[in-house]
């Protein structure tokens, strides 16, 4: 092999290291996301529990999903609502408690941030799907 050939390839295995990296601290969030998203929805929870800087995990997320931390939990904490509310089990407050927030007022705000619908809206159009 050329110097060149040599330099090539140790760049190539050194970025496909790199590409591992980032793609396993990825996935190891939306892991723990999945597992604790009734109980931590701030992006420092799950930087602390990854062991990296809230930094690195924003660019971790941008990199691999184009999308921030925040918003990664904003999206499954709506999915989480829209699966208790499928259930039927829970009212609306019972699942804005069930998902850690600390009202309903607040629950509701969030809902209508996130998705456009008050809770008691997309309580509706969930269950007319079914």
């Amino acid at each position: 092999y050329s110097y060149l050939q040599i330099i090539l390839i140790h760049l190539i295995e050194k970025h496909n290291v790199t590409q591992t990296k980032n793609t396993k601290l990825a996935a190891r969030f939306l892991e723990l996301l999945s597992v604790h998203i009734k109980d931590k929805r701030n992006v420092v929870d799950y930087a602390n529990m990854l062991y990296v800087s809230v930094d690195t995990l924003n660019y971790h997320c941008k990199l691999n999903f184009g999308k921030t931390p925040l918003n990664l939990i904003n999206e499954e904490v709506v999915k989480e609502t829209k699966r208790l509310m499928l259930l039927g089990t829970h009212s609306i407050v019972e699942i804005g408690y069930e998902l850690n927030f600390n009202s309903p007022s607040n629950f509701s705000s969030f809902i209508k941030k996130n998705t456009g619908k008050t809770p008691k809206q997309l309580n509706i159009d969930i269950k007319s799907i079914i």
